[in-house]
């Protein structure tokens, strides 16, 4: 995250400022604040990546478990049980990380908002504050929608290629549990470790 915060700052202040130029807009962060500038809205960069990866994994493995109750009850060939399982395991690995980002979406407008105030940084309760002052409680479910239109599809090919790839490489092709395949969760995991 330490690598992205810069980009994310550009980006957000591309998107909202008169001028999209990058140098521009870099220049203009730098001779105000600094590198510092570039890092504005990185704690709450932090504060939206942690509570949404773990709540993608606490629905995902809640979901899972509802899933393979009922898959278990159908007799089907071992093949076709792996691919209902892989579809599924992306599927539902989708529609939790879209559920994550719109539970989460509140934060995400701190950070946007905080980003790109990169050359008048405030602190997130401020902005928090000033937000659901001036235009109402709802304006913290701006881009909700959307967060779940954009994420859903690439949750779920993200989980589709990951448990196809563990599928394969494991002999006996079963459903996997938690405690017993870790590795469902390692990149997530991994992602919250190195973004801190």
């Amino acid at each position: 995250m330490s690598i992205r915060n810069p980009f994310e700052v550009v980006k957000q202040n591309q998107q909202y400022q008169k001028t999209s130029k990058t140098l521009e807009i870099m220049r203009a962060i730098y001779n105000k604040r600094g590198l510092r500038g570039f890092y504005t809205g990185y704690g709450t960069l932090l504060i939206r990546e942690l509570p949404t990866s773990t709540l993608e994994l606490v629905i995902l493995e809640a979901m899972l478990r509802k899933f393979e109750q009922h898959v278990s009850r159908y007799r089907v060939s071992k093949e076709s049980l792996v691919m209902i399982r892989v579809a599924g395991v992306g599927v539902l690995g989708g529609i939790a990380y879209g559920l994550a980002g719109l539970i989460t979406t509140p934060i995400d407008v701190i950070k946007s908002r905080i980003m790109v105030n990169a050359l008048n940084p405030m602190s997130f309760l401020t902005c928090l504050t000033n937000t659901v002052r001036n235009e109402g409680a709802m304006a913290l479910a701006k881009g909700g929608l959307m967060r779940v239109i954009l994420g859903t599809p690439g949750g779920i090919l993200y989980y589709f290629i990951l448990y196809l790839g563990l599928t394969s490489v494991k002999a006996d092709s079963t459903f996997f549990d938690i405690r017993k395949c870790p590795a469902l969760y390692t990149p997530s995991l991994f992602t919250v470790i190195i973004n801190i």
